[in-house]
């Protein structure tokens, strides 16, 4: 059994039979997750916490994942701003059917 805690594992029942909200409430009652309203702190809090996995870790092993080309592009342009006084930046360009990563600078 991974859950030792036997609130989390009810929590997780009800996630597993369709309801969420016992996990909702257990997660954010237990700091396992942060409710964000405003879409634009969430990205901003993001790029913030893959700072840190940067400084920790350094670049190759931190990524942000994104749900959609909005974000992703969004995500992208708060990572250059924070990153562009410290490295070169970082761009995406299409080459067919993947993109890759282009060092400028």
């Amino acid at each position: 059994m991974r859950q030792r805690d036997p609130q989390e594992r009810l929590a997780l029942a009800g996630l597993h039979d369709g309801n969420p909200r016992r996990w909702i409430e257990w997660a954010t009652t237990t700091g396992r997750v942060d409710v964000v309203t405003d879409g634009r702190d969430v990205l901003e809090q993001a790029v913030a916490e893959w700072a840190v996995g940067v400084q920790a870790h350094g670049l190759e092993q931190s990524v942000l994942i994104a749900r959609n080309n909005d974000a992703r592009s969004e995500l992208n342009e708060l990572a250059r701003d924070q990153r562009a006084p410290q490295a070169p930046s970082v761009r995406s360009a299409p080459t067919g059917r993947s993109r890759s990563r282009l060092v400028t600078g």
